[in-house]
């Protein structure tokens, strides 16, 4: 059955970076077909949709009709329907709800082998084609794609696969990576090397939104010209004003 979700925001995976390891860090490899035993590319996008989103009903029925009419027997309680619920615990139970954009979400695990096609709209209503590396994770998009039952007896569940993606919003990124503060902080600032200069610190804020790319946040202030005397430190520009919408920004027509 092929679908269309609602606007929801990509919290984990990528849309232009596929992965040759499976979750345990073993080679993917096809299953099947001429190239079984072969590796394989697998692109995985995670979309978190808030659970009163327009339209989120009818996904779920879509979904459940699937599972259904591949299973009239009845759908095993152990079949597999391919999302997580951003309120619940991990299987180290851990709350889901630490994670960047899960909380009040539920999140679909969509999967390919071919790196997906990606779209935005020019404007006028019509999709042009963009290159897949303008979706950053974190980034609000709709995605078109089908849902088919696995066959499989032993482990049964949904195959939620992923073709196209439509950007639609803005949002701050999300990197999968280890923590700068984490990782830097707290440590005792190294001795320079001969003929270095010490950059200024970043304004607060200000360095964030430039780092996390978010549309309209002030670009850095260029350097001040030499004077005679020491002149008052003019405040560092006020952080751009938060986008509406839970935090996303309307991405601009397509060229």
């Amino acid at each position: 059955m092929n679908i269309v979700t609602p606007v929801g925001r990509i919290v984990q995976g990528s849309a232009f970076r596929g992965s040759t390891t499976d979750f345990y860090d073993q080679p993917l490899l096809w299953k099947s077909g001429a190239n079984k035993g072969q590796p394989r590319v697998e692109w995985y996008i995670g979309l978190a949709i808030a659970k009163d989103a327009p339209g989120i009903d009818e996904l779920w029925a879509s979904i459940t009709a699937v599972a259904a009419d591949a299973r009239p027997q009845g759908v095993p309680q152990n079949y597999a329907y391919k999302f997580l619920d951003g309120d619940g615990v991990d299987s180290n139970g851990q709350p889901y709800s630490n994670r960047e954009g899960f909380a009040g979400h539920f999140i679909f695990r969509f999967t390919t082998s071919y790196a997906p096609k990606c779209y935005k709209d020019n404007g006028s209503g019509q999709m042009l084609e963009i290159p897949a590396e303008e979706v950053k994770t974190g980034f609000f998009v709709q995605i078109a794609g089908s849902i088919e039952d696995n066959g499989d007896q032993g482990k049964p569940g949904l195959y939620m696969n992923l073709n196209m993606v439509n950007l639609v919003a803005f949002g701050a990124e999300i990197n999968s990576g280890p923590d700068a503060n984490q990782v830097f902080g707290g440590q005792v600032a190294a001795a320079l090397p001969a003929g270095a200069t010490a950059a200024p610190a970043a304004p607060a804020n200000q360095f964030a939104a430039i780092a996390n790319g978010v549309p309209g946040a002030p670009a850095a202030a260029p350097e001040a010209a030499p004077a005679a005397a020491p002149q008052p430190i003019a405040p560092a520009p006020a952080p751009a004003p938060a986008a509406p919408n839970q935090g996303f920004t309307q991405v601009p027509p397509a060229a």
